[in-house]
């Protein structure tokens, strides 16, 4: 069908929900895109950390799977 202002058509789009998080997890680190959920956490982990502070983990944090500290490295202020 056209009108004067386009054609008219039909498009299909993929659509999803989580309905067990733990599951699909488990199931996607065994899947050849380990790599893709490895740096998601990372981005995840990274944006929480930074939200608790220096001081916070400086003072110890414990969350199962993870290994954190706090690296100094000299910095050059101009």
């Amino acid at each position: 069908m056209r009108a004067q202002l386009g054609s008219l058509g039909t498009q299909r789009s993929i659509a999803f929900d989580v309905t067990d998080i733990r599951k699909l997890l488990g199931w996607m680190i065994k899947q050849p895109m380990k790599g893709n959920i490895e740096q998601a956490v990372r981005t995840i982990m990274g944006a929480y950390l930074r939200q608790l502070g220096v001081d916070a983990v400086a003072r110890g944090i414990e969350i199962p799977g993870l290994s954190v500290w706090i690296d100094t490295q000299a910095a050059i202020r101009r």
